[in-house]
């Protein structure tokens, strides 16, 4: 076989005019009609594996299948096979060992390792597009996995690439490697501090895309777009894009309203500062005008069975009561109450404490300042006025 490719050489370079070459020169000659020939093999097998590739897609409607059988990948594999046979071809190229040699045989090995890389980085894409149509893992924050196993793939490339030139083992390195662990991780702190951070999102579930995040040191709240090694993306409600790393969230407070969300119940927590000059017992004539409110004639009945004077906000808490409780809106099995909060110099605190059963911010905000509204205009009936200062800031008005 050797004689036989040596004839077809001598036979070429006499077609060439170039059989007057000796030495090195016939052995770069030789290489380059061989890489030539294995060039053209490759387009050939690149061609027909984009064939067989674009028969497969148009089979298997995925994305998975499309990525696995893109173009790149086609060409990659027909560029390993075309590498194999050079490596068979290079006793017949190189009948001693000479720098030439060694030269062209690193070439190989640094594109082969190049071209292993590029398909195992496709590979990984693959697996996690395969995770990501999986119900149970599409709102992980798995592009952070993906990012570190597309490091590792890259610096064990780089490794051997290192090991292919300088003719050392790739242990050896990575013991060197460990040497200067200290520069590494300065130079990638914020890889590795967002490594762990992600890997902390992700075991204890504090967030995943499309939850309502609040981080208050920085200003952010809105919804979580993207979830990476390095970064979390966050569109605020301005539509205003947040970038920040995944320590940020653990090392500060971050508040996940996501949970209120499936809850079903998003509460309500209002204050209303009464001027503590209109609290007074009433007189039968209020008692009587109070009277054609169900819940409030209700309470009445009671008290004065009792031969208890009744205050005008008894009364009010009574009925506030009573309407929050037949309030369609209202999460049923959640706390509801009207209560009393300590005093204050701008007036006695009522506050109302509720859950909706609407948790849509739109429709929630509409129906708590429904229920602010009424109470508002609900208040002077009871003769309560709601503390407000005055232009001066001398004194309470209602």
């Amino acid at each position: 076989m050797n004689d036989y490719i040596t004839h077809l050489l001598d036979t070429l370079f006499r077609w060439l005019g170039l059989e007057h070459l000796q030495g090195v020169w016939r052995e770069v000659a030789g290489v380059a009609v061989v890489l030539l020939v294995v060039a053209g093999l490759w387009l050939l097998l690149r061609w027909l594996l984009r064939m067989i590739a674009r028969h497969l897609r148009g089979r298997f409607h995925s994305a998975e299948a499309a990525i696995l059988l893109s173009e790149g990948n086609v060409s990659k594999v027909a560029a390993i096979v075309a590498l194999m046979i050079l490596y068979a071809a290079l006793p017949l190229l190189f009948v001693e060992e000479g720098s030439l040699a060694k030269a062209f045989v690193k070439l190989l090995n640094v594109s082969f390792v190049l071209l292993m890389v590029g398909l195992a980085n496709n590979a990984v894409k693959v697996l996690f597009e395969i995770f990501y149509r999986r119900r149970d893992y599409r709102n992980k924050p798995l592009k952070g996995m993906m990012q570190v196993l597309q490091i590792i793939i890259f610096v064990v490339g780089i490794i051997l690439i290192i090991a292919i030139f300088f003719n050392r083992s790739p242990t050896k390195l990575l013991t060197g490697l460990g040497a200067s662990a200290a520069v590494v991780s300065l130079i990638f702190k914020n890889s590795i501090l967002g490594l762990v951070s992600g890997v902390m999102l992700s075991q204890e579930h504090m967030i995943k895309v499309g939850d309502w995040v609040e981080v208050p040191s920085h200003g952010i709240e809105g919804v979580v777009e993207e979830v990476t090694l390095n970064t979390v993306k966050i569109r605020n409600f301005d539509n205003s894009l947040s970038t920040v790393p995944p320590y940020v969230l653990t090392d500060n407070h971050l508040i996940n309203q996501q949970a209120m969300k499936e809850s079903g119940g998003r509460r309500v927590m209002r204050s209303l500062l009464l001027d503590v000059r209109s609290i007074r017992f009433c007189t039968p004539e209020e008692l009587a005008s109070l009277s054609d409110i169900p819940a409030v004639a209700q309470h009445i009945t009671s008290l004065t069975a009792d031969h208890s004077e009744v205050t005008n906000l008894t009364l009010f808490r009574a009925y506030l009561s009573d309407y929050i409780e037949k309030m369609p809106l209202r999460h049923k099995g959640m706390l509801s109450m009207v209560r009393e909060l300590a005093p204050t110099q701008y007036g006695l605190p009522l506050q109302i404490y509720l859950f909706l059963a609407q948790t849509e911010w739109r429709a929630f905000e509409l129906a708590q300042a429904d229920i602010i509204d009424h109470i508002v205009a609900i208040i002077p009936r009871f003769g309560l006025k709601i503390f407000q200062l005055s232009i001066e800031g001398a004194e309470g008005e209602g």
